[in-house]
This record gives C-alpha cells, structure tokens and sequence, in this order.
C-alpha cells in the first residue's frame, strides 16, 4: 500500500525530472506509475522466493479460481438468486457509481491527454 502511494503521488515527477527531455515520459509517466506497484509486488514476490499459492493462502492475493469455461462465471448464479428487495434499494447508490466512474473515466482520459481545462 505505501508503495502504491509513493509510486503514484511521487513518481510521475520523479521521471519527468529525470527524463526531461523525453516528451512520451510525459504523457505515460502516470500509467507507467499505476503499473510500478504491481511490478514492485512481484519484485518483492521473486526476491522472497514465494509462491503465488502461497500468498493466497495466507491472503495476500485472491483464491486461485478452479478451472473452467469463460462462460463459467456468467452461469454460475441465476437472477432468481438474487434478492431483489436489495438490489432495488441501491438503485440511488448505482446511479452515484456510474456517475463517479464517468468522471474518473473522463479526468483519466484528460490526464494522459494533457488536456485538462
């Protein structure tokens, strides 16, 4: 987790101050900070010497999901299991998702262009 925030809060200035010169560091240095954590969890995975068994069960990384079909996780659960009286009471919370993910969508989109307002 701190690596994740110092990869994200730090490192986009770090490579544009290392790499001035170089304008494609300025436009991917924030994806190339998102994809530093998970590069650095890996790192830190081989350097131990663990497995990704092994991190799964002491619950560092989601179960390993058993072998099948893509369509496996589509037709393992019907809508008949589903308690509608639920879903219908967080219809209000959807709408507020669905408009907070636009918006990152968008300011994500505007960041990597450069072109914020």
């Amino acid at each position: 987790l701190f690596a994740m925030y110092f990869f994200m809060k730090h490192g986009p200035t770090l490579l544009v101050k290392t790499f001035s010169s170089s304008p494609s560091v300025k436009r991917l240095a924030g994806l190339v900070c998102q994809l530093m954590p998970l590069a650095f969890f890996y790192v830190v995975k081989l350097a131990l010497g663990l497995s990704l068994d092994v991190l799964s069960e002491e619950g560092w990384t989601y179960p390993t999901q058993q072998a099948g079909n893509f369509w496996t996780l589509w037709t393992t659960y019907k809508l008949r299991d589903a308690e509608w009286s639920i879903v219908l009471a967080q219809i209000p919370n959807m709408f507020s998702l669905v408009l907070m993910s636009i918006l990152c969508t968008m300011s994500g989109v505007l960041g990597i262009m450069g072109k914020f307002p």
